[in-house]
C-alpha cells in the first residue's frame, strides 16, 4: 500500500472509531512497535490490541505461513491467525481453527467492538481466514474497518469489509476471552460557548432557543413539544450531556423532559413522582446526579436526588425544617481537592437572601444563614465559576444586583448593581466557557434580554434583546456543547 494512502486511511479510521463511541482508536504514531502493559495470555485492553495491530502495519510485516516475525511484541508467525495472536498478545501463534478456543462467539455483527475478530467458517471448520475488527465506518454497521495479513506478496495492512462480504464469506464474530474495557475517560465539564434558553410562554408551553455565541446567532424559539399547563420551569445538564427540563404542572406536581442533543430527541414530559403541592423548583447537577429542590406549599424546601446512572429518584424530603421562604436557586462549587458543595439560596419572608451549604462528602447541610443583611429582593439566580458563586438578585426597583461569594476566602463582595437597566420581571444565569456568565432577563415588554459578564476582563456587555419574541413568563438556561 502506498504510504500516503496508508496514512490517509489511518486518519480516517482513527476518526471513525473515536466518533463511534467505542474505546479503541487507531494510533497515528510512527513508532516501530506497540507500547502496552499486558502480559502473554493475560488481560489486554482494546486500545492495546489496536496499538499492537498497528505496529505491524507501521513495520510493513510481510505475510508468511512459515516464518515468524520477531519484535518487541514477541515472535509470531506472520500470517492472518498469527497476526491476531500477536494483537491479542497470546503466548504463541494459534491458527484460524484454534483461535475460537481462546475466544467467545458473538451473537451478531452488531455486537462487534474494536479488537474483536472475524473468523471465516467453511465446511464445518474455521480454516480459511481471520481478520481483526477495528470499528464501523457508519452508524448503520454496513462497512467495517479491519486489520489483516491477507495473502502472499502483501504486508500487514488496513482495509474495509462490507457487511454483505462478511455474510457471503460466512465470517463469524469472536471476542478474546481476556479482553478488557479501557478505563472510562473523566467526564468532560461543560465549557462550551453555546446556550439552550428555555422560555415558558404565555400559552404555558415550553420553548427552546439555541444560542451559538461562536457565531453570535440564535436559532429562534420553537416548541419543545406541545404539552401545556405549566406554571414554572428550571433546567440543568448532567455530564452525559443530557439536558433535563423540569416543570411544575397545573396540578402542582413536577414533570421532567430529557433532551438528548446527540440525536435531537426529547423523552417527553413525565412525572418525577406523584408528590404535589410545590410552588417553585430549581435544579443543580453534580456528575450524573441531579439535585432537585422544590419550595412546598408550607414554604419549606424539599430535595429529591435523581441518579441517572441508576434511573432512580430518592424521593422528596425536607432539607431542614426552616420555613417562610418565597423563592430558591442553587449552584455547585468544587474545590482543588475535588470536593463538591451545593449552595442553596432562598429569599426569606423578610425579602433577604439566605444560604445553606451541603457538604456532599459528609452528607450534611450547614443550615440557612443570611448572605448579608440587604433586603428588598424579589428573585435570585446563581452561577458558579470555580469556587466563586455569582449570585444575582432582582430588586424591588426591578434592577439586577450581584453579590460574589468566594468560598475559598469565605467572603462576599456585597450586592451592587450589574448595571442601571430597570424594568425586569425575572432573571436566570448560566456559565459558559471558563470565565463568562450569561444573564438572561424578561423585560417589561415580556421579551428576553441577554447580558454577558466576562469575569476575566471584569466587564459586562450590556443588555440586548435575544430576539423580538414576546410573551415570556419565565426563562431558564443551560450551557450546551
Amino acid at each position: 500500500m502506498p504510504k500516503n494512502k496508508k496514512n490517509t486511511f489511518r486518519r480516517v479510521l482513527a476518526a471513525a472509531i473515536a466518533t463511534s463511541g467505542l474505546v479503541g482508536a487507531l494510533t497515528t504514531t510512527t513508532a516501530a512497535h506497540a507500547v502496552g502493559t499486558s502480559s502473554p495470555d493475560g488481560s489486554i485492553t482494546r486500545s492495546e490490541i489496536l496499538q499492537r495491530a498497528q505496529s505491524w502495519v507501521d513495520e510493513q510485516v510481510p505475510y508468511s505461513q512459515s516464518s515468524a516475525w520477531s519484535d518487541s511484541n514477541g515472535s509470531y508467525r506472520s500470517d492472518c491467525s498469527g497476526y491476531i495472536s500477536m494483537a491479542w498478545h497470546l503466548s504463541s501463534a494459534l491458527t484460524t481453527v484454534t483461535l475460537p478456543s481462546v475466544s467467545t462467539k458473538l451473537n451478531s455483527y452488531d455486537d462487534l467492538l474494536p479488537g474483536d475478530a472475524l473468523d471465516r467458517y467453511d465446511n464445518g471448520n474455521y480454516n480459511i481466514h481471520v481478520v481483526l475488527f477495528a470499528g464501523w465506518t457508519d452508524s448503520s454497521h454496513q462497512t467495517a474497518n479491519i486489520y489483516t495479513e491477507s495473502t502472499w506478496g502483501t504486508v500487514a495492512h488496513t482495509t474495509t469489509m462490507s457487511r454483505s462480504a462478511m455474510d457471503a464469506g460466512t465470517y463469524v464474530p469472536f471476542r478474546y476471552n481476556n479482553v478488557a474495557s479501557d478505563p472510562a475517560p473523566a467526564p468532560t465539564p461543560i465549557t462550551a460557548n453555546n446556550v439552550h434558553l428555555y422560555g415558558l410562554g404565555s400559552d404555558n408551553r415550553v420553548y427552546d432557543n439555541y444560542g451559538n455565541y461562536g457565531i453570535n446567532k440564535w436559532n429562534g424559539f420553537g416548541l419543545v413539544d406541545g404539552t401545556a399547563g405549566f406554571k414554572q420551569i428550571t433546567s440543568t445538564t448532567t455530564t452525559d450531556s443530557t439536558v433535563h427540563v423540569y416543570t411544575i404542572g397545573s396540578d402542582n406536581r413536577i414533570y421532567e423532559n430529557d433532551g438528548n442533543y446527540a440525536d435531537g430527541k426529547w423523552s417527553g414530559f413525565g412525572l418525577v413522582d406523584g408528590t404535589a403541592g410545590f410552588q417553585q423548583i430549581t435544579a443543580v447537577a453534580t456528575g450524573t446526579t441531579v439535585r432537585l429542590y422544590a419550595l412546598g406549599s408550607d414554604n419549606r424546601v424539599y430535595e429529591n436526588d435523581g441518579d441517572y446512572t441508576k434511573h432512580s429518584w430518592s424521593g422528596f424530603g425536607l432539607v431542614d425544617g426552616t420555613a417562610g421562604f418565597k423563592q430558591i436557586t442553587a449552584a455547585a462549587t468544587t474545590d482543588a481537592s475535588g470536593n463538591t458543595t451545593v449552595h442553596l439560596y432562598a429569599i426569606g419572608s423578610d425579602n433577604r437572601v439566605y444560604d445553606n451549604d451541603a457538604d456532599l462528602s459528609a452528607h450534611k447541610w450547614g443550615g440557612f444563614a443570611l448572605v448579608d443583611g440587604t433586603a428588598g429582593y424579589q428573585q435570585i439566580t446563581a452561577a458558579a465559576l470555580g469556587t466563586t458563586v455569582h449570585l444575582y438578585a432582582l430588586g424591588s426597583d426591578n434592577r439586577i444586583y450581584e453579590n460574589d461569594g468566594d468560598y475559598n476566602a469565605h467572603t462576599w463582595t456585597g450586592f451592587g448593581l450589574v448595571d442601571n437597566t430597570a424594568g425586569f420581571k425575572q432573571i436566570t444565569a448560566v456559565k459558559t466557557g471558563a470565565s463568562t456568565v450569561h444573564l438572561y432577563a424578561i423585560g417589561s415588554d415580556n421579551r428576553a434580554y441577554d447580558n454577558a459578564g466576562d469575569y476575566a476582563a471584569h466587564k459586562w456587555a450590556g443588555f440586548g434583546l435575544v430576539d423580538g419574541t414576546a410573551g415570556w413568563q419565565q426563562l431558564t438556561a443551560v450551557a450546551s456543547i
